[in-house]
């Protein structure tokens, strides 16, 4: 599931302020890094710079580090050009 310009029509941040609530708590050592990548880059929704973070160590996991379609680049570009929310 790649995330591209498109992608912003689909993840508003009312979405994600709802979604991440369910997510982030199973984030944990069990689940793959191709899921820890993409609830990250939901997160770069609302917290860019906590996305970048968590991004990471990710790219540490050079055979499946990042779901097919997304790779550390194409992450960090989604996350660095992330508008800011307004409150």
């Amino acid at each position: 599931m790649p995330f591209t310009p498109i992608t912003e029509e689909l993840l508003r941040p009312v979405y994600v302020s709802e979604e991440l609530p369910v997510l982030a708590p199973r984030i944990h050592a069990d689940i793959a890094d191709q899921w820890k990548g993409l609830i990250e880059l939901a997160r770069a929704v609302l917290d860019p710079r906590q996305a970048f973070q968590a991004l990471l160590p990710l790219a540490q996991n050079r055979i499946d580090g990042f779901d097919a379609g997304n790779s550390l680049t194409n992450s960090l570009y989604w996350v660095a050009t992330r508008p800011p929310v307004s409150t």
